[in-house]
């Protein structure tokens, strides 16, 4: 029995033959969680093709990658039978496809706050797994909670993850435009000095952003501020028309 590819006409969730408890039956959901259905069922147009259109889209797999095995904080968008869709606006937008056979819930309805994970179908595509009712603290629950104490775990260029074990489950986005440090237009300028903040202390508060998601905001990062201007005033030489040639261009 095959899932079926374009255009995905018969029945279950992928479309493709008969199949019991089919996850939408009649016509299948689509490939690639894009609404190209067929037949009937969930969202499924007429005899294959593309479905009708819906006020909610799928995250895009490749948002969804970014999460696979980390613990995410979200709600049950819709659910009907042994399939629904899963949000987790603070970190992505649009929503996640989930099977009853992923959920440790006793009967999962919409509207529901739980806890979950992206993980990879039998297909390799990304879908909620080991959900359950929330217990973790995430990011997004500490939006003008105040200062908080943390590590810049990676940078890279303009943006980075600081972590905060004690205080949050996972890590939390950061661009260069909320750090407060001196020269933060050179920092732009200066690759070397941001990736030189990986592993440092920081102490940070939490944001949403214009879209909704958290955000890092108000970085302070634990002698940066010093390396910064050191820095500065070792370019501002380099650059003089009468400095020495031979520390021209060198770092600390």
């Amino acid at each position: 029995m095959a899932y079926g590819r374009p255009p995905f006409g018969g029945s279950g969730y992928y479309g493709g033959g008969p199949r019991p408890n089919a996850y939408a039956g009649g016509g299948g959901y689509g490939h690639n969680y894009q609404m190209q259905g067929g037949g009937g069922g969930y969202y499924g147009g007429g005899g294959g093709g593309t479905s009708s259109s819906s006020s909610w889209n799928r995250a895009p797999e490749a948002v969804l990658n970014r999460y696979m095995g980390k613990l995410l904080k979200g709600e049950i968008r819709s659910w009907k039978g042994d399939w629904g869709f899963l949000i987790c606006p603070a970190r992505f937008e649009g929503d996640v496809f989930c099977h009853r056979d992923n959920v440790q819930l006793e009967e999962p309805n919409t509207g529901m706050q739980v806890q979950f994970s992206i993980g990879n179908d039998k297909h390799g595509r990304p879908t909620a797994v080991e959900v359950q009712e929330p217990t973790i603290t995430a990011p997004e629950d500490l939006v003008g909670e105040g200062r908080i104490e943390g590590q810049i775990r990676s940078w890279k260029k303009e943006w980075g993850f600081i972590v905060s074990p004690d205080q949050f489950e996972g890590d939390l986005f950061c661009h260069m435009d909320h750090l407060q440090v001196a020269d933060v237009q050179g920092l732009h300028q200066r690759e070397e000095l941001s990736e030189s903040m990986t592993d440092r202390s920081c102490t940070f508060t939490v944001m949403l952003d214009h879209r909704g998601r958290v955000c890092a905001a108000e970085v302070q990062v634990d002698g940066h501020e010093v390396e910064v201007q050191e820095q500065s005033a070792r370019n501002s030489a380099a650059d003089a028309p009468h400095s020495e040639p031979k520390g021209k261009g060198k770092g600390k």
